[in-house]
This record gives structure tokens, C-alpha cells and sequence, in this order.
């Protein structure tokens, strides 16, 4: 018999292997637009949790990202959407 314990492990690993699979699939379809949305929607999950003083460059950043792949620049605009996540990461004002 599985201790409380153990059966816990074994319900949250069965759930990160069906997210892991999820994530797998969406990665293999060949849209890029849903590619730039997805990141666009992980940047914004993202900048809610931090308090940044980059937070309001990043915003525009990912947002102009965003409009690129709206108008089929789609490596441009998820290049602009990864910068704006990754000024966003350490509480201080990134050096310009």
C-alpha cells in the first residue's frame, strides 16, 4: 500500500507528464503567430509577478513584438517578446 506521501508524488508526476506532453504537441504544430501569442501571454504572466523598474519598457517591447508577428515578422517579434521577458528579471534598472 502507497503511503499519503508517496501517492502524492506519483498524482504530480503524472500531471507534469501530461503538461510536458501538452506543451510537446503545441510546440509541433507549425504556427508561428501562436508561438508569438503564447509567449506574448507568458510574458504577461510574467511581468505580474515582478516589480521591475524595466516593467513599463518591457510592456512596450513585448507589445511591439506582438504587432511584428501580426504582420508576418514572426522571428523579429518573438525576438523583441524574449528581450522584453529578459530585461524584466533581476529588480533593477537594466544599464542602456
Amino acid at each position: 500500500m502507497l503511503s499519503h506521501k508517496s501517492c502524492r508524488f506519483a498524482v504530480a508526476t503524472a500531471a507534469l507528464g501530461i503538461l510536458g506532453a501538452g506543451f510537446a504537441f503545441a510546440q509541433s504544430a507549425d504556427d508561428p503567430m501562436r508561438d508569438c501569442e503564447g509567449l506574448y501571454d507568458a510574458f504577461n504572466n510574467y511581468s505580474t509577478t515582478l516589480d521591475d523598474p524595466d516593467k513599463d519598457e518591457a510592456k512596450a517591447m513585448a507589445e511591439d513584438g506582438l504587432n511584428r508577428c501580426k504582420n508576418d515578422k514572426h522571428d523579429e517579434g518573438i525576438l523583441q517578446i524574449s528581450k522584453a521577458i529578459g530585461i524584466m528579471h533581476d529588480g533593477k534598472p537594466s544599464k542602456k
